[in-house]
């Protein structure tokens, strides 16, 4: 059986991106395992992340920056509710993870939409993203399905520089055993 790559997320919208988008690239090497953070308790986030580490399997928690004003404090304070002693495994989304979705819209969905993507996604917020949906007159759950369907990864990572980053660090290091990157 494949190692585990251990994914921690927030909600709903962060799993189906990762669904969709990451784990099919690391799949060929690992078996992804998903967890939502508000459903484990302190002491079950840190067992899962503790027996990660011993067994050397990749573990990786996805945050959205939210309202702090920095990435180090709140890569500390995650690090504290999870009980690890580095945060080299922490990913910080730029402000929401609505800003990778974003990204990685291909000009064909953007258009299809009626959405005007932004060269730069890192600092949208939730709002930000919300607000673009109402203003092309479609639910949410289309634009990001619709995003998903036919999602650009190099646009992505032109835009939004913390997906650059997540990419380059977590995904395309662990996908090269299978060759997909």
């Amino acid at each position: 059986m494949p190692p585990r790559f251990i994914i921690l997320y927030e909600g709903p919208n962060d799993r189906r991106f990762l669904e969709t988008i990451v784990k099919p690239k690391l799949s060929g090497s690992y078996r992804v395992v998903m967890f939502k953070q508000s459903c484990l308790s302190k002491r079950v986030r840190s067992e899962i992340v503790r027996e990660a580490r011993i067994k050397k399997e990749p573990v990786v928690c996805i945050c959205d920056l939210d309202d702090y004003e920095c990435f180090p404090k709140k890569r500390e304070t995650v690090a504290s509710c999870f009980g690890l002693k580095d945060e080299d495994c922490i990913t910080i989304v730029c402000r929401e993870m609505e800003g990778w979705f974003l990204a990685g819209a291909s000009d064909e969905a953007a258009s299809a939409l009626g959405l005007s993507v932004p060269v730069d996604t890192s600092s949208l917020a939730k709002e930000q993203f919300n607000d673009m949906v109402v203003k092309a007159q479609r639910s949410r759950i289309e634009v990001i399905v619709t995003i998903l369907d036919s999602f650009d990864l190099d646009k992505a990572k032109e835009r939004n520089s913390s997906f650059e980053h997540y990419w380059r660090t977590w995904v395309a290091p662990f996908s090269v055993k299978s060759g997909a990157v």
